[in-house]
């Protein structure tokens, strides 16, 4: 459905997790013509003893947007706020400008939306994107960055 969205625009470079859910969706839109760049950086956050937990299991719940909680080996949203940054800064250094579509997940997308638009960890821990959901990023130089959220009829909800 993405690459259907996308397939009038312009794509110069596409990047994607290493995770094969977010690379298929990346392989999809670039359609052989162009080549996905797999960033370890972009991958989904590791939380550690409750990976694979229900997002509703209440200790889960207290701790998951606890910033420097590492939910017991796993990776705090401070250490998935730092790798996601460092890719995003190498994709800006690889690509100054043209369009680039980056395939995350919904954590590290916010820490993505965190990190260019200057949002605070409040800010960012609250943005909801479902599997399906596009974010249009603009950064002119000179200019603040402009965010745009692509709502479908199942998302109106959104406005």
């Amino acid at each position: 459905a993405l690459a259907a969205m996308l397939k009038t625009i312009k794509v110069d470079a596409v990047y994607s997790s290493t995770l094969s859910r977010s690379r298929d969706t990346a392989e999809a839109v670039a359609a052989g013509r162009l080549t996905v760049q797999s960033l370890d950086g972009l991958r989904e956050r590791n939380y550690g003893r409750f990976q694979g937990t229900p997002d509703t299991a209440p200790e889960y719940i207290k701790r998951a947007t606890t910033w420097d909680d590492t939910m017991d080996g796993g990776e705090s949203l401070a250490q998935l706020f730092a790798r996601t940054r460092e890719s995003l800064d190498r994709v800006r250094r690889e690509h100054p400008s043209g369009n680039v579509l980056v395939v995350g997940h919904r954590i590290t997308n916010q820490m993505a939306l965190m990190a260019l638009m200057g949002f605070t960890q409040e800010q960012a821990v609250k943005i909801e994107q479902a599997n399906d959901e596009v974010y249009l990023v603009e950064l002119d130089p000179g200019a603040p960055p402009r965010l745009w959220k692509l709502i479908r009829e199942k998302n109106l909800g959104d406005l």
